[in-house]
């Protein structure tokens, strides 16, 4: 079971916060969010080799 959560919508120059829950993987896993317009892409979390309960909140402007 996964969760993502980030602001709906979010305004530039602004700091917003994403977070990320994995609860209780059935394997390893990796997971990669990427903030995409239509001239740039911000990967805001990477995170590999996930076994177990994983959460985290990272701030991205």
């Amino acid at each position: 079971i996964y969760l993502v959560t980030v602001t709906s919508q979010a305004v530039g120059g602004s700091t917003e916060t994403l977070c990320a829950h994995v609860h209780e993987p059935s394997e390893p896993l990796s997971i990669v969010v990427t903030l995409r317009t239509d001239n740039h892409n911000l990967t805001i979390l990477q995170q590999g080799s996930i076994k177990k309960d994983f959460y985290k909140c990272v701030p991205f402007k």
